[in-house]
């Protein structure tokens, strides 16, 4: 699986719920009593790490609906 990040790099996805909760994580980091440049580094990876953990979610969303997808056209092939 892949995913484009927000400078159009494309990151290969091996686990995806490890990937959505280490984003989770790492959109909540941000420097202790911080300089004006570090702000701007934090707001900036916080945006980054926003936006991967967004994407994740979207296609965790949409491999479920595709299973479900799936899952109901082999149920709807069965007879009863």
């Amino acid at each position: 699986m892949y995913i484009t990040d927000n400078k159009y790099k494309k990151i290969t996805i091996t686990d995806l719920k490890a990937a959505i909760e280490q984003t989770a994580l790492f959109k909540g980091f941000r420097h202790v009593n911080a300089a004006p440049l570090q702000v701007a580094c934090d707001n900036e990876r916080t945006q980054y790490w926003s936006d991967m953990h967004q994407k994740l979610l979207k296609l965790q969303t949409e491999l479920t609906e595709k299973k479900q997808a799936n899952e109901n056209l082999h149920f709807k092939g069965k007879k009863r």
